[in-house]
């Protein structure tokens, strides 16, 4: 198969995913065929991490906090992701990915960055059931990522955007916990509401944390953006022959996924690089063919 011969590749983009300081995580479903399953058919899952201008997707045939963990053993960095319940597995030292890491936290809670846009989806979703107090804490969001919007158009730094951040964001951001707070105890448990309330409580210091550097995003929409790629081949090919077979997607998928983000022509890339590594690239040279420095007329070899 091409994408076997993309392997080493997709190692080394994992790597400079896994050695930047910052990374964003989600995942999404996959079904797989599988001759043990009841139903012949599984949910597997696709990973996606973002960081270091690439992004490298990772299959696991299930959705336990020890395909994460062991995918994240190496990562010292900021990790930005949903609610998942396993990352809280991971936090707490649960699973560690292999029998040397258990009990180790790979992620620490002061590490851990929230998500603005699934805080929102639940007022959301509140606001839609009818319960217009939701409209409250939906205006205050919108005018957080209106500020973002600003910065971004301003082409601050990052230091100029954290300046910013800590002079316009964070005021609005303390009105809304601060709302939310309030409204929380005068909730009926399972309402909406109260549902919306206290998950913006529960990541409360996670999305707070988001403010505190200006390299941080405050959602995690660029990896959300790069699994509408699986979602839509799922429409496609509607599932993966086994579990190798969504491995090897996987690797496509990064390929791909880290040619669209940084403006270069996958079948130009993948043309080239895989020729390459077929023409026995040499094995010290393969960060060159990663899809951010890659230039089509590099040398096989040296000289």
């Amino acid at each position: 198969f091409a994408v076997d011969v993309l392997e080493p590749i997709w190692r080394r983009i994992a790597k400079a995913v896994l050695d930047s300081s910052y990374v964003r995580c989600d995942d999404t479903g996959l079904r797989v065929l599988d001759r043990d399953h009841p139903q012949g058919v599984k949910r597997g899952h696709v990973w996606a991490y973002v960081g270091a201008g690439l992004v490298v997707f990772h299959y696991t045939p299930n959705w336990s906090a020890e395909g994460p963990a062991a995918f994240l053993k190496s990562f010292r960095g900021y990790l930005q992701g949903d609610g998942y319940a396993g990352y809280d597995k991971i936090l707490a030292g649960q699973v560690g990915g292999d029998g040397e890491n258990d009990g180790m936290a790979l992620v620490s809670t002061e590490r851990r960055l929230g998500c603005g846009m699934h805080i929102r989806r639940k007022f959301e979703e509140s606001a839609k059931l009818g319960d217009a107090r939701g409209a409250v804490a939906l205006a205050l969001i919108r005018r957080i990522y209106e500020l973002e919007r600003d910065y971004k158009e301003r082409g601050l730094s990052a230091e100029e955007r954290l300046a910013e951040r800590n002079a316009r964001s964070v005021p609005i951001l303390d009105e809304f916990y601060r709302w939310v707070h309030e409204i929380h105890t005068q909730q009926i448990p399972s309402t909406p509401l109260y549902k919306a309330t206290r998950y913006a409580i529960k990541h409360e210091a996670a999305f707070r944390r988001c403010f505190s550097d200006g390299r941080f995003e405050i959602d995690n929409g660029e990896v959300e953006r790069r699994l509408r790629w699986v979602a839509l081949g799922r429409k496609n090919f509607l599932f993966a022959g086994s579990d190798k077979g969504a491995e090897r997607l996987a690797i496509a998928y990064t390929m791909t996924g880290s040619c669209h983000m940084n403006g270069v022509n996958p079948l130009a890339y993948l043309t080239d690089v895989i020729e390459k590594l077929q023409s026995g690239w040499p094995k010290d040279r393969l960060d060159e063919l990663l899809p951010n420095v890659w230039k089509p007329g590099l040398a096989t070899s040296e000289g």
